[in-house]
């Protein structure tokens, strides 16, 4: 994986600063704020990657990835969109590559934008833990995302989220 740019998907209002769905710029949030990160070994390669958010709704990001895409120049192969996934739980990530969208809407704009899924992602979970006992339930049984990915992000959840940014980031 040889990453050039970086786009946090979320919501530009400050309303929806703290809630589940901005995960994406939350992150690019973290890795502008980690100066400490360029002064350690490989990790000193991540301050020469662009670092961005969208400016547009999450569910038209797409023509805002497209525009970074071309304006750094930056391989699809090189991009790496950061953004929430419901079907993950809290405290998981997953690199993904040239996968659908999986019901995302704001990453199924950015593929339409792009004309291809040949893009690097990394999904960040914010599946609520299981109630005790329900671990096994069938998933027609979970909360739909629409119910909390608009929600603030517990101070329990903030702090599994911060951990997961602060491995990805020694990742890249």
């Amino acid at each position: 994986m040889d990453i050039r740019l970086i786009v946090g998907l979320g919501n530009p209002d400050p309303e929806y600063a703290s809630t589940y769905h901005n995960v994406g710029h939350r992150f690019v949030s973290f890795l502008i704020g980690s100066q400490e990160l360029c002064s350690a070994g490989s990790a000193a390669r991540i301050c020469t990657i662009k670092l961005l958010t969208t400016d547009a709704y999450m569910n038209e990001s797409g023509a805002c990835v497209l525009e970074a895409v071309r304006k750094y120049g930056c391989p699809l192969d090189g991009l790496l969109v950061v953004h929430d996934d419901s079907d993950i739980a809290i405290g998981s990530w997953k690199f993904s590559f040239a996968r659908n969208a999986g019901g995302h809407r704001g990453v199924q704009n950015v593929i339409d934008h792009l004309g291809t899924n040949a893009f690097w992602r990394l999904r960040i979970g914010i599946r609520p833990r299981p109630a005790e006992g329900a671990e096994n339930a069938p998933r027609r049984k979970w909360v739909k995302a629409e119910k909390f990915v608009l929600k603030a992000i517990s101070a329990s959840d903030r702090k599994a989220i911060e951990a997961v940014f602060k491995k990805v980031a020694e990742e890249l």
